[in-house]
């Protein structure tokens, strides 16, 4: 994904580069006619209309670099959360590949964003959950922020504080978060 988003990258800054090129010798050519004064209306109309067109291609393409730019830090975001999950989490290679994929996986299936979804596993690493448990709660956290409206943070500390406080296990977070569910819909709470 990376190595693919590099090279449409380079291909869109090279294409700006040069329309940006192009639209300076139009503009200079346009100047130097008017300078000379020996332009006429018609030949003037003609420049400006290239000029004007060089200047759409051109802000198209400052359009486009702007879409890289903004899935060029979804990604980092995303990367950025997910190495923070590794060092607050400790797990392993193969177990943050694992934590990565529910991640991009719920990312796709709810309502949050990847990068949220990391977010949300940041907290249960911090309540002290291991691979496991992150793995088999996170969604049910999800569930829990979406249904309570409130920020996965709140979810995560919610949830946790319940269980440890229950002596219940991170397999039993469905529970917690459907009684909580019941409970939210069903009061005034």
């Amino acid at each position: 994904m990376a190595k693919d988003l590099i090279i449409e990258i380079s291909a869109n800054t090279a294409k700006a580069v040069k329309e940006i090129e192009e639209l300076k010798k139009e503009i200079k050519g346009f100047s130097d006619n008017v300078k000379k004064s020996n332009v006429s209306l018609k030949e003037s109309d003609s420049q400006l209309k290239k000029i004007t067109s060089s200047v759409v291609k051109l802000a198209s393409a400052y359009a486009s670099f702007q879409g890289i730019k903004g899935a060029v830090n979804i990604v980092a975001d995303f990367e950025q959360s997910i190495a923070k999950l590794g060092a607050i989490s400790g797990a392993s290679s193969a177990d943050l590949e694992k934590l990565k994929a529910k991640a991009e996986e719920l990312g796709k299936s709810t309502m949050f964003s990847a990068s949220e979804v990391a977010e949300g596993m940041n907290y249960l690493a911090m309540a002290g959950y291991k691979t496991k448990d992150i793995m088999a709660s996170i969604k049910d956290v999800l569930d829990l922020a979406a249904v309570g409206q409130v920020d996965l943070a709140q979810a995560s500390d919610i949830a946790s504080n319940i269980l440890s406080g229950f002596n219940l296990k991170a397999e039993e977070t469905s529970r917690v978060v459907d009684v909580m569910t019941v409970t939210i819909t069903n009061a005034n709470t």
